[in-house]
């Protein structure tokens, strides 16, 4: 267990997640992408990072394991950076939450705008109202707009390279399903993914021996999963929009296509 961990407020964070327990239970995660999976299927395929309940649990374990691994490769972050970072996992989807009818539950990466943005922090704020210490609102706040909401900040990025190794681990779910069986628009849901992540985590890697560890060990498989994609038409999501962006898909090959296999090394 990394030391920082025992500092996060846990007992405020469960206090959130009981009162709203309901509602996060039915929070599923990309759900743009469902074609008649049910919650139980759409969990049992692509695992417990689909739903708003346990989502945190999984960007937590991530973000613990990019802390101790970067740790042990020279880059190291004060007890209280790691307190900070480690905090903001558990309280970053909060706004996605509909309180008293407003709110705008899950949007993917790419239709999220700014005033989806206004919005998720008016329900955030609603939602740290629960919580009765000051002092332990007052870290929040500032743990969500400058980590959670902010990637250009030394955490903030940090927190946008975990956030985006967990798209690519639910990606990779997708793709390799569970005794055979995959969600209906698999292809849909990686091709989105890899459109939007794999350019941002080839930069990471350079700053981030965990994210390099991360594609390192993947390469196989993403390579594959570009294969399996760009094999087949762009299919439609359950709104009858295009899945992905096939141009951005096919820059995201390229850029993957230079890549180097060794730790750090990315072809020029």
């Amino acid at each position: 267990m990394i030391q920082a961990e025992l500092s996060i407020p846990h007992r405020q964070i469960d206090l959130v997640t009981s009162k709203h327990r309901e509602q996060l239970v039915s929070i599923m995660r990309y759900a743009r992408f469902l074609s008649g999976e049910t919650p139980v299927e759409w969990q049992a395929l692509l695992g417990p990072d689909v739903i708003g309940l346990t989502h945190p649990e999984v960007v937590a374990d991530i973000a613990q394991r990019f802390v101790s691994f970067n740790q042990q490769h020279g880059i190291i972050l004060s007890a209280e950076e790691q307190t900070l970072l480690l905090t903001t996992p558990w309280i970053h989807d909060w706004g996605e939450m509909v309180i008293e009818g407003v709110g705008i539950g899950d949007i993917t990466f790419e239709h999220k705008t700014s005033d989806h943005e206004a919005m998720e922090l008016q329900v955030f704020l609603t939602v740290l109202n629960d919580i009765p210490e000051n002092e332990v609102r007052e870290v929040m706040r500032n743990v969500y707009a400058e980590i959670a909401k902010n990637c250009v900040s030394k955490l903030g990025r940090m927190f946008n390279a975990v956030e985006r190794i967990g798209y690519l681990e639910t990606a990779i779910r997708a793709f390799i399903g569970v005794d055979g069986r995959h969600i209906a628009n698999w292809r849909g849901l990686v091709g989105n993914v890899l459109s939007n992540q794999i350019e941002k985590l080839l930069e990471y890697r350079r700053e981030y021996p965990y994210v390099d560890e991360v594609l390192i060990q993947t390469d196989d498989t993403i390579d594959r999963m570009f294969t399996a994609v760009l094999a087949d038409g762009v299919p439609l999501d359950n709104a009858g929009e295009v899945s992905y962006d096939l141009t951005k898909l096919q820059k995201a090959k390229k850029a993957w296509s230079k890549r180097g296999k060794k730790r750090g090394q990315v072809r020029v």
